[in-house]
């Protein structure tokens, strides 16, 4: 692809036709141009191309990888997204085939990106408490491929495009798989095609551990979403799918460096999941508590990566035992945060007298911070667009019913 789209003084917001990058050289007024919109797929030498051109552009143009010029990030933040994207590049053995060239980057997602918590509420419109409608910049910046990469936050499709960026420059083709509610990736590879999810194994690069979505039939992706989600469910799948089996996976992965020489992917977690499971503890609540803690003390370089903790916490809780079916996980608000643009980790968990416990993620401190219910509610909210009731609420709910038959009884013996 050699095509790009430009937008000057004189046309700005309407998209002007698509220019060939060839072209680039004889466009001489580049101080009009207020932004520009280049391929998320294309060769190496387009993208050196871009940058030669933008070196002649002024310092407030506006660069996006959407035709219709939606989230744009500024000439910083591509020049920095293109140092992480190279830093990535400079890891892969040219040597390699394109498998394992595809299963490096897949890897290394988990540690360049994180998935935007809270997305269902990205693209809606939020009133403030003055009456004035605000829309979410984020939605729109967490699919610029170079924005996406400087705040290391990004949502399906963005992440796509950062991983087909980067094996297009490596000469690998891929193609977009878009369902109703998601996206994910198809790459040709010399053995056949391969379908993958970079953003759904985030959590599982994050924490060394094995891919989950590598290389898995168009069935299987089904079978993993269960009958209640359509994220994988595409009107016109694709044919003859060469499908990786586990062994093959081990291989690959050990082969590139990312597994050992027997193919076991990093044991940390697994390690500590293992070490715990053979501590005592008085209840599940002291067990719950104490995993918050190592947790937290072990992988503290990962707790600004919200919706991978998410994920992998609740992985650890099951296999440790304890009923997560007691345990709400929810992104909350600070109440000054009228916009709801930094959102935070809550959990809230019952014990075995049906007490509620709520905590928090502190990303500052990188700690649980555990909380009383009553002062949780007065300092946080659930998104403003959530129509839900907060899940916390029923447990202030109960206290307080509590305190109120015991008032009343008092009463009555007064």
């Amino acid at each position: 692809m050699s095509l790009l789209t430009i937008e000057t003084q004189d046309h700005k917001g309407v998209f002007g036709d698509k220019i060939d990058i060839l072209e680039l050289d004889n466009f001489t007024n580049t101080e009009e141009i207020t932004a520009i919109s280049i391929a998320p797929n294309a060769s190496k030498e387009y993208y050196e191309k871009i940058k030669t051109f933008l070196q002649r552009c002024n310092n407030n143009i506006g660069i996006s990888n959407n035709e219709v010029f939606v989230g744009e990030c500024t000439k910083e933040e591509f020049y920095k997204g293109e140092e992480i994207i190279n830093s990535i590049i400079e890891k892969i053995n040219p040597d390699w085939t394109d498998l394992q060239k595809s299963a490096f980057v897949h890897y290394e997602m988990g540690k360049i990106i994180s998935y935007y918590p809270d997305f269902n509420f990205l693209s809606k419109n939020i009133h403030t408490s003055d009456g004035n409608k605000l829309m979410n910049n984020v939605n729109n910046d967490c699919r610029n491929i170079w924005k996406e990469l400087c705040t290391k936050k990004g949502v399906c499709n963005g992440i796509v495009d950062i991983n087909r960026t980067i094996l297009s420059r490596m000469g690998i083709k891929t193609k977009t798989l878009t369902s109703r509610t998601h996206t994910f990736l198809l790459t040709k590879t010399e053995e056949g095609d391969i379908i993958t999810d970079p953003t759904w194994d985030l959590e599982y690069a994050l924490y060394d551990l094995r891919p989950a979505y590598f290389g898995l039939s168009y069935e299987e992706f089904q079978q993993r979403d269960g009958d209640s989600s359509r994220a994988h469910r595409l009107d016109n799948p694709p044919e003859n799918i060469r499908v990786i089996s586990d062994k093959e996976l081990r291989k690959v992965y050990s082969s590139i460096e990312k597994a050992d020489k027997d193919g076991m992917f990093g044991r940390k977690v697994i390690d500590e999941v293992d070490r715990i499971n053979k501590m005592h503890f008085n209840d599940d609540y002291e067990k719950y508590c104490y995993v918050l803690e190592q947790f937290a003390d072990k992988f503290s370089e990962k707790m600004n990566n919200l919706s991978e903790n998410r994920t992998i916490l609740q992985i650890i809780l099951y296999n440790m035992g304890i009923d997560i079916e007691k345990l709400e996980t929810s992104f909350i608000y600070d109440k000054s945060d009228k916009v709801c643009e930094n959102p935070i980790l809550s959990l809230i968990y019952e014990d075995s007298n049906g007490k509620g416990h709520a905590t928090i993620l502190n990303q500052e401190e990188k700690k649980f911070k555990p909380m009383k219910l009553t002062e949780f509610d007065e300092k946080y909210n659930l998104h403003v667009c959530n129509e839900k009731t907060a899940g916390w609420k029923k447990y202030i709910d109960k206290t307080k019913e509590k305190m109120d038959k015991q008032t009343e009884m008092k009463e009555r013996e007064s």
